[in-house]
């Protein structure tokens, strides 16, 4: 039954297929994930959401990643020496890739604390979700942490995260206008200053790299 972008009846073969075969330890994970991440942004197959992405954390492994990461630069090098002669190859930009395994980090703790809040292990999904918050503030995270701080009555860390989710720049229009209930719940039912608190906020912490 395809409900969720993928086949259903399928997960239990790709599930199997993730422990078989050449597929090095982030291959794994990044198939785990996957599959986890689409359920949890159906909120359909909870069960299977927390088992997979539990699966993916675990398995997550920054050496695989970087060996493909010098690899597939290599491979552009050399192509780009054989259509140029006299081609200057370029080095390896590690801590572009490192950045980028930062965000792939951040994005499976992200899924399996969705999950686990999903499930209603609110405690788990809490320390999942704020260990990704704490690599980078992936949209989800921001927003699902919002929930946990408006449940327990933080109202202005509720908001805090809920700016920061906006400010990835992913939100949607429905995402967007729960940021805006929660302010209006935090300043008197008035959305005066929420453009110039997002402007501050995106100052404060997106620092122009150009003098």
């Amino acid at each position: 039954r395809n409900v969720t972008g993928v086949q259903t009846c399928a997960l239990p073969i790709l599930d199997d297929a993730g422990t078989k075969g050449a597929a090095n330890q982030y291959q794994r994970a990044n198939v785990y994930y996957t599959l986890a991440s689409r359920l949890v942004g159906r909120s359909v197959l909870v069960d299977d959401a927390v088992r997979l992405a539990s699966k993916s954390v675990p398995l997550l492994n920054e050496a695989d990643f970087m060996a493909a990461e010098l690899a597939v630069h290599n491979e552009r090098q050399s192509a780009a020496a054989k259509r140029t002669p006299g081609y200057t190859p370029e080095p390896f930009p590690r801590a572009e890739s490192e950045e980028r395994w930062t965000g792939i980090r951040a994005n499976h703790l992200s899924a399996l604390g969705r999950a686990l809040l999903q499930k209603g292990q609110t405690a788990e999904a809490e320390t999942q979700l704020k260990a990704s918050y704490a690599l980078v503030p992936v949209m989800e995270t921001g927003l699902a942490l919002a929930t946990l701080a408006e449940k327990a009555g933080q109202l202005n860390t509720a908001l805090t995260y809920a700016v920061s989710a906006q400010l990835t720049g992913k939100m949607t229009a429905p995402e967007f206008a729960e940021l805006e209930r929660l302010y209006k719940k935090t300043h008197n039912g008035t959305l005066d200053g929420l453009e110039a608190l997002l402007d501050k906020t995106f100052v404060a912490h997106h620092k122009n790299p150009i003098t």
